[in-house]
């Protein structure tokens, strides 16, 4: 018979998550915006689980790690298991020809730190969340009036699963 494992506190009876940890992540954080952060608010800024749509100066993506890929660390008796996964937000900004970063990047960078320290256990209910690493990321030039500036913010998601006892 196959293991079968719920997240921790999500029952009775324990189960999954009800959608992906980033499009729960990112829910979670457009819901947040305006009562954390001030400049910019949530309606100029594009919140998409997808990748860049073009159609506003600010995006925010949330995509599940390729590279990080989920740890499973088990007790030795198999009853629970820490998982890790890591979430890669990519923020993208748009401005005018030059090489001076736009002013929107750097705010929109720390207001994604703040809502993510400020509500790291209440992002996702029974999971946590920390930015574990913020890299600045290559500038295009998109035409001869703009330019794309990417930055990408990884986030560590924690939560516990506890094995599922079936009759």
């Amino acid at each position: 018979m196959p293991i079968t494992y719920g997240v921790a506190g999500s029952g009775p009876p324990l189960q999954e998550f009800p959608a992906r940890m980033n499009v729960m992540l990112m829910n979670a954080v457009q819901s947040a915006w305006d009562a954390n952060v001030v400049v910019p608010s949530s309606s100029e800024i594009l919140f998409l689980p997808t990748w860049f749509a073009g159609q506003k100066d600010i995006e925010i993506i949330f995509r599940p790690s390729f590279y990080d890929q989920p740890y499973w660390g088990r007790s030795t008796d198999w009853s629970y298991q820490l998982v890790m996964e890591t979430i890669d937000i990519h923020v993208g900004v748009r401005g005018v020809v030059s090489d001076e970063e736009p002013m929107f990047l750097s705010s929109t960078l720390q207001g994604l730190e703040r809502i993510i320290a400020i509500n790291c256990r209440t992002l996702v209910p029974n999971a946590w969340m920390t930015v574990e690493n913020i890299m600045q990321g290559a500038v295009e030039k998109a035409d001869d009036l703009q330019t794309f500036w990417h930055s990408l913010v990884k986030v560590g998601c924690y939560y516990y699963k506890c094995k599922v006892e079936t009759p």
